[in-house]
């Protein structure tokens, strides 16, 4: 069993916070295959579970594909990335 301490919790709590506030913006988000997709946040869960409108893939070789929505499971993502607008939000 894993014990998690009370920072952990509001650690995840502001990152969670942060990703709601990118909804109007375009983010890029990189998955454990290396696979880049760059869209709209429209939802996100607690566990980081997504779903990207008008969504551009960048694959490993460098082909792009067009997607109007796409679901991404959290425990496939390793990166978001961010607008550098959000750096004045009361989360950063």
């Amino acid at each position: 069993m894993r014990l998690f301490s009370l920072k952990f919790f509001k650690m995840v709590n502001t990152i969670f916070n942060i990703l709601k506030e990118t909804k109007p913006f375009l983010i890029s988000i990189e998955t454990k295959g290396k696979r880049i997709f760059r869209g709209n946040l429209t939802f996100i869960e607690e566990n980081m579970n997504c779903i990207l409108e008008n969504t551009i893939l960048i694959d490993q070789d460098g082909k792009l594909s067009k997607f109007k929505s796409v679901f991404l499971r959290g425990s496939n993502i390793k990166i978001f990335i961010i607008p550098d607008v959000l750096g004045g939000t009361p989360y950063v």
